[in-house]
């Protein structure tokens, strides 16, 4: 497939990063957002009971949740994947491995499917631009590079970077 992004100065740059992303059970976030908004618990109980959420939310294995295994876990295990990896190449394919593993984006699950972004906009959540535009770095981020864990209100993003947007004609 041929895709054309428009180059222009006044739009930017882009380029490409996928994810992975591991959702939030949204029943237990919804109650504890209605909890904070009727003034049942304050801002930093909220914060300290989101925390935990975060750091609880079960990684799925194909749709379904590993017991006892966290997005934590999850991270865990593949950052030390990707750091053993040796070539650029490997590094994406262990990223692959996990993201038809555990991805439960369903605009890019089980396939491959890399996001536009822009570096002066894009329809991506703040959270994911964010992260997504740290790894760009100004174009000087290298192919391969991994977020951290990155929470925006989906759930827990891991992006990789894959490089700019070449456009194949002008």
């Amino acid at each position: 497939e041929t895709f054309y992004i428009k180059q222009d100065s006044e739009l930017g740059e882009y380029f490409y990063v996928s994810h992975i992303l591991v959702k939030f059970d949204e029943a237990q976030f919804t109650a504890l957002d209605d909890a904070l908004k009727n003034g049942y618990i304050t801002q930093a109980d909220y914060d300290n009971r989101r925390d935990q959420l975060v750091s609880q939310t079960l990684a799925k294995s194909y749709g379904e949740p590993v017991e006892g295994y966290t997005v934590e876990d999850l991270y865990a295990d593949f950052r030390s994947a990707i750091n053993s990896a040796g070539t650029t190449q490997a590094k994406l394919d262990v990223f692959n491995q996990y993201m038809y593993k555990y991805n439960e984006d369903t605009g890019n699950k089980g396939q491959d499917f890399d996001y536009v972004i822009g570096t002066l906009s894009s329809k991506m959540v703040d959270e994911f631009n964010e992260a997504a535009r740290a790894l760009y770095n100004n174009g000087n981020g290298q192919i391969g590079d991994i977020s951290g864990m990155v929470e925006s209100t989906y759930g827990v993003h891991i992006l990789i970077y894959l490089g700019p947007v070449e456009n194949l004609f002008n």
